[in-house]
């Protein structure tokens, strides 16, 4: 258990393309199209940055919840996952 789950997710420790990114900028930026963190998916950035403008998917998928998965206790339950398997 991480006593600090939000400073793990917050930290730039992947880097893609020579850019240092956190989990927080992966999920909310890339696979969630530029959402603020704390909307529920339900409102987009304000500034968004040429980076995150490229990298993002084109097309949001709502089963980025189910395949990206932080253990909180309002996601789904972990379970095997598998892309064949829609």
């Amino acid at each position: 258990m991480y006593k600090n789950r939000s400073r793990f997710y917050a930290t730039r420790f992947v880097q893609i393309a020579q850019q240092q990114l956190s989990l927080d900028d992966i999920e909310h930026g890339i696979l969630r199209r530029s959402k603020i963190k704390l909307s529920l998916g339900y409102l987009n950035k304000w500034f968004i940055g040429h980076f995150e403008q490229q990298m993002r998917v084109a097309k949001l998928d709502p089963r980025i919840h189910f395949a990206h998965n932080c253990g909180a206790k309002s996601c789904p339950a972990i379970a095997y996952y598998s892309p064949e398997k829609r």
